[in-house]
């Protein structure tokens, strides 16, 4: 006899005598005329709750033997089904209610689960275990402030009880209430001075408020009530973070002697080195790591990676060609092409490179790689064919062959192959923004700066911060003195998105020239020329801004830097308009 025929045949025989005893295998209106008429009029009749006329004892009972029994075998949608049955036949059969929303979770319809425990909550607003398991289940589903509220009709509930006082302050920490959360918890700790969850979350919403030495105080009582080495690993970050390395150090070994193979607290120890500089330390600790770890190959690659920069590029490829003799891992074998390419042996690196299937996360890194390296072995028709190749299968085509595939072209002097290419891109992917942004520079440089510009704000209308393309359209807009108020606010976003740029902020510059406001424009302009490391059009720019605000000697040193340049660079046309400006200045009468 099948197993599962045997379960249900022993929940009936189970439901059959739990029946025979009750004498409850009557129908309901059997039963209630079988009772002595005497019963009926007790006088505690009305202190007892009366099953509703169409509850089935047997019929629920029997259905929650046939759920549990099903739950036992992890068969979880017939155990939901059976539990669902039984609350059918018996709307009060809480220990059948309880297990339908968990079983929903089990199933992964947390959706549905939600929705169950809203309803069930509604009829029974007092039962703390059901709100509790509803305030889990939203913030599974990332909706924090409905699982707070959740949390806050427990508390009003049950205003003294730490074990739900915690998640709330939990909540409420995670969310950023700092205030309410440390209300919660100062509150938890006067209850319950030894609360480990409560010193936990204490030391965590200090150290966010940037208070090292009250947090490490709450870290301390944590670890003397219950030592964990997360904990500990928690309050070495901090020690970290506080440039105190001799007792992060200390933390972490003492981590290693409890738990030999705890690699956080290796990894941590090498972090710290490396913060450090020394290098051959957290190289030792890597060695001592991949003694202990689960999976040592994550641990070569990362010994590898120290070895290149330190420059040790002989024992960097040792360890990743002896990686590679034991498994075929495609980050290692990336790598050991990297090193082969700047040692020149181009063949060799086309060989590891070859081997990066399309599924690999490295594929499209490892297809730019192939792509030098034909260049450096002057086959770039072979680089041609392969882009091709890929771009012909939908299973491989990407964005950035389009553009490999196009910049080949250019540089063999096919432009208009190239534009064709990135057209053709376009066509499949008419929202990738570094597509678009290639293809409108190519515009541009083949002096068609209007459809240039309508594609830079195609850009900006598919990602209004793409700073890049933010920087186009403004600059545009001032050279042409239009739309100056909106170029503003563009090159505003696109400096605050990449406040390093230099060209960034000389594009800003420019148009707070052309509003008048120069004094702001010098300030950019200046800023623009340190971090450009003084390109000419910036110098240019400033040059014209100082004489705006009067300041010719300033002005008349940034010509003749410019002059300098421009003879070097052999640009006659750029010196000519110099020296006339330099002429201007020397010969203009002062004011």
């Amino acid at each position: 006899m099948p197993v599962t025929i045997f379960h249900h045949l022993c929940s009936l025989l189970l439901a059959a005598l739990f029946c025979l005893a009750l004498n409850a295998c009557q129908p309901a209106a059997d039963r209630a005329s079988a009772l002595p008429e005497k019963a009926t009029q007790s006088p505690h009749a009305a202190t007892v709750k009366v099953p509703p006329p169409d509850t089935d004892f047997a019929c629920a009972y029997f259905y929650f033997l046939w759920g549990r029994n099903a739950e036992l075998r992890l068969q979880f949608a017939e155990a939901l089904e059976a539990y669902e049955k039984a609350v059918i036949c018996d709307p009060e059969a809480s220990y059948a209610q309880d297990k339908i929303p968990i079983l929903l979770l089990r199933l992964e319809r947390s959706s549905e689960a939600a929705s169950w425990l809203e309803r069930y909550l509604q009829k029974n607003p007092g039962n703390a275990t059901m709100r509790m398991l509803y305030a889990r289940v939203l913030l599974g589903e990332n909706n924090t402030t409905a699982a707070m509220e959740q949390y806050q009709r427990i508390v009003e509930n049950h205003p003294n009880d730490p074990t739900v006082m915690l998640p709330l302050a939990e909540v409420y920490l995670v969310s950023g209430h700092t205030d309410n959360a440390r209300t919660i918890l100062s509150k938890i700790l006067q209850l319950d001075p030894q609360s480990y969850q409560a010193h936990i979350l204490m030391a965590r919403l200090l150290r966010g408020e940037d208070k090292p030495e009250e947090a490490k105080a709450h870290y301390s009582q944590a670890l003397g009530l219950n030592w964990s080495a997360e904990v500990q690993s928690e309050e070495a970050e901090l020690l970290v973070q506080q440039k105190d390395y001799v007792q992060a150090e200390a933390m972490y070994r003492d981590i290693i002697d409890r738990e030999e193979q705890n690699e956080n607290a290796y990894l941590g120890l090498i972090r710290l080195f490396l913060l450090q500089g020394r290098d051959d330390l957290a190289l030792q600790e890597l060695q001592n790591l991949r003694q202990v770890a689960d999976k040592p190959l994550w641990v070569d690659l990362s010994i590898a990676r120290l070895y290149i920069k330190q420059e040790k590029y002989k024992a960097a490829r040792s360890v990743l060609e002896q990686m590679l003799n034991r498994e075929n891992i495609t980050e290692a074998r990336y790598l050991l092409a990297i090193l082969l390419l700047q040692e020149k042996k181009y063949e060799a690196a086309l060989r590891q490179v070859r081997l990066i299937d399309h599924k690999a996360p490295e594929f499209l890194d490892a297809l730019g790689l192939m792509v030098n390296l034909y260049k450096e072995l002057n086959r770039a028709d072979d680089a041609v064919l392969l882009l091709e190749r890929n771009i012909a299968n939908p299973i491989t085509r990407h964005p950035v062959m389009y553009r490999l595939l196009a910049s080949l072209h250019d540089s063999q002097g096919r432009s208009t192959m190239g534009r064709k290419v990135l057209e053709q891109g376009i066509a499949h992917f008419p929202e990738d923004e570094d597509l678009l942004y290639s293809y409108g520079l190519l515009l541009e440089d083949q002096g068609e700066h209007t459809a240039a510009l309508e594609v830079m704000e195609n850009i900006v209308a598919i990602n209004p911060k793409n700073a890049a393309a933010l920087n186009f359209v403004g600059y545009s807009w001032a050279e042409k003195s239009i739309n100056l108020d909106k170029a503003l606010d563009y090159l505003l976003l696109a400096v605050a998105l990449k406040p390093d740029n230099g060209y960034i902020r000389d594009s800003l510059g420019w148009v707070l020239y052309k509003l008048g406001r120069v004094e702001e424009a010098i300030r950019e302009l200046e800023e623009a020329s340190r971090l450009a490391q003084d390109d000419p059009a910036i110098l240019e720019h400033l040059a014209e801004a100082y004489l705006a605000a009067g300041k010719r000697e300033a002005a008349l040193t940034l010509y003749k830097q410019l002059l300098k340049h421009y003879i070097d660079s052999q640009n006659e046309t750029a010196r000519h308009k110099t020296l006339e400006q330099i002429y201007s200045i020397e010969h203009q009468p002062s004011p």
